[in-house]
């Protein structure tokens, strides 16, 4: 491996030989994993980490295991680390394919990774979003409910956008399904299911506007449990629906 063109590189790079050595360990080894290179060459890597817990020791698994590893997404916290790092290693192999070490890649990514995180709990802290519309009647908009999220966690959103709109006494709800996506839909049956029902149970009755011909039957076959729940072409219908009701 070339010295000069690893020492340029924006991620650590180290590589062990088969008796766990380090053989490599690039500039950027000191900014990411706050070592010294030179230090680090010709001794085994468990004991220069002073022994690491095993869910770090990726690139000796790749050596043990015989075979690659991958993470985007890597809590590095033990001793004095707290990163979140992405993580590729390799086995590395002679001409004649013999396994003669292996190379791990570290990117530090716990900057990104915590601007991530922020930005996705304050989606899902708004992403239940009750719009009043009309006296007793709100708009929440499908498309951007959390679909991906554990059914646990979404429980406890779904349980404050109750809360919340009981407090600004609601009695009707329309889900707008105008711009929801088959693909948006298929992510999470049950968040459809769990939202109408546990609005039903508290007396807010739910409809459901603008929902596609093929959304609706797409719906239906993957076991929505629209039964009893009104729908309309658009807004506007549901609204005047909703407000002759309140006459």
């Amino acid at each position: 491996m070339d010295k000069v063109v690893l020492d340029h590189l924006t991620v650590a790079v180290m590589a062990i030989d088969k008796e766990f050595r380090i053989t490599v360990a690039n500039k950027m080894c000191k900014t990411i994993l706050d070592i010294e290179p030179a230090e680090a060459i010709g001794r085994h890597i468990d004991e220069f980490f002073g022994n690491p817990p095993e869910f770090t020791r990726t690139v000796q698994h790749s050596l043990e295991q015989g075979r690659d590893f991958r993470y985007d997404v890597f809590p590095y916290t033990w001793g004095k680390y707290r990163k979140t790092l992405s993580q590729r290693s390799t086995l590395l192999r002679a001409d004649d394919g013999k396994i003669i070490g292996a190379m791990i890649e570290f990117e530090d990514i716990t900057e990104r990774h915590q601007r991530e995180q922020e930005f996705r709990a304050f989606m899902e802290a708004n992403s239940i979003n009750i719009i009043p519309i009309g006296q007793g009647i709100g708009m929440i908009s499908m498309q951007t409910l959390p679909y991906e999220m554990e059914q646990s966690r979404f429980a406890g959103l779904g349980a404050e956008a109750m809360k919340k709109a009981t407090e600004m006494d609601m009695r009707h709800l329309i889900l707008d399904a105008s711009s929801l996506s088959m693909i948006r839909m298929e992510t999470n049956i049950s968040v459809f299911n769990h939202l109408i029902m546990g609005f039903r149970l508290i007396g807010i009755s739910i409809v459901i506007a603008g929902i596609r011909p093929e959304i609706a039957v797409h719906a239906v076959n993957a076991g929505i449990d629209i039964k009893g729940t009104r729908t309309f072409t658009n807004m506007s219908q549901a609204i005047d629906y909703l407000r002759s009701q309140a006459l």
